[in-house]
């Protein structure tokens, strides 16, 4: 029996996919289940298209999305209507969507549905809002492909992220890649974090004497146009940016390496290999804004017919990752 502990404090929570198929939407009706037991109040919405009943890029079947009565839930004007299910509307925005505008409406029975929600985070954090006005005690973000945004901080507040065979049929790669996502979910806040929180843009460093300096690069693409000479000076460095490996690999050319810190795990978009070299060079890299990972979920199923052995997945998973890890084809083992 795995125990997945939700604290009272936690409203809002994302759910993430390390890649397509990794087992995301069953993710998600796991909880929805598992709060309808609890007689818990949902809210339900995703910042991009979900539901459908066949993947649009491996062309093999997918689980639908199953709400129960008294479900609150956000989507699109479109795929409110193609719905067959009895539902109140609470809600109709004014923005629009590419697929018309965003209903919030109350499931009056069971039904399956597709979610098409915000597809910006501000929007989102608002819809999340308005679901909880309107009586959600937990909102759900189903979170779309590469949109690690619905997961950040500033938006939910904790995220489950699902990994599977879809990811890699190699069990050493599949474990590699996962736990350097977990990694970067669970980095520390930054010690210094409260000086940065007015820079909203650019590059920005702390000098050895403790002085806010912005260099000139307004962006980690063009760090290029950065003197080193004054990176290599810095104690630490911001971007209130994305992070790549083209930063990293020319800060580890560095031969004092100034602390790292980013907005939150979102703006990081560095391989396992470099951030291995990072922290092997003793190099802090901290956050503004702290993630919470409540539990990783594994569909031992690849779209191509293969099949990892789920109890060895979760065993390896398991010397890398504290939280629960839940095998989500199993969900008979599965409860909070």
């Amino acid at each position: 029996m795995y125990n997945l502990v939700i604290p009272d404090m936690v409203k809002s929570i994302a759910i993430v996919g390390m890649q397509k198929n990794t087992g995301k939407t069953e993710t998600l009706n796991w909880l929805l289940k598992q709060f309808k037991i609890a007689n818990t109040i949902v809210g339900l919405t995703s910042i991009g298209i979900d539901g459908e009943t066949v993947d649009q890029v491996t062309d093999t079947a997918k689980p639908e999305i199953t709400i129960s009565a008294d479900t609150l839930f956000a989507t699109s004007e479109l795929h409110f209507h193609a719905k067959a299910f009895a539902a109140e509307i609470l809600a109709v925005s004014e923005q629009r969507t590419a697929l018309g505008r965003l209903v919030i409406a109350r499931a009056k029975e069971c039904g399956k549905i597709l979610l098409s929600g915000p597809a910006q985070t501000v929007w989102l954090k608002k819809c999340l809002c308005e679901l909880q006005n309107n009586g959600a005690e937990k909102t759900l973000i189903d979170g779309a492909l590469f949109r690690l945004s619905s997961a950040s901080p500033a938006v939910a507040d904790a995220l489950i992220l699902a990994t599977g065979a879809a990811l890699s049929i190699n069990l050493r790669e599949l474990v590699k890649q996962t736990a350097h996502t977990v990694r970067m979910i669970n980095l520390p806040c930054s010690c210094e974090k409260e000086l940065f929180f007015d820079c909203a843009e650019g590059i920005w460093i702390i000098t050895a004497q403790g002085n806010l300096q912005k260099l000139n690069s307004q962006t980690a693409l063009a760090i290029d146009k950065v003197d080193r000479a004054e990176i290599a000076l810095a104690r630490t460095i911001f971007v209130a940016g994305g992070v790549t490996d083209r930063l990293i690999k020319q800060l580890l050319e560095l031969k004092a390496i100034p602390a790292v810190v980013v907005r939150d795990f979102t703006k990081l978009f560095v391989s396992a290999d470099n951030f291995a070299r990072l922290q092997a060079r003793g190099v802090e890299i901290g956050v503004i804004s702290c993630s919470k990972l409540l539990a990783v979920t594994v569909n031992p199923y690849s779209p191509t017919g293969y099949v990892l052995n789920s109890e060895q997945i979760i065993a390896e998973l398991a010397a890398h990752i504290t939280v629960p890890i839940i095998n989500i084809r199993n969900q008979a083992d599965a409860a909070f």
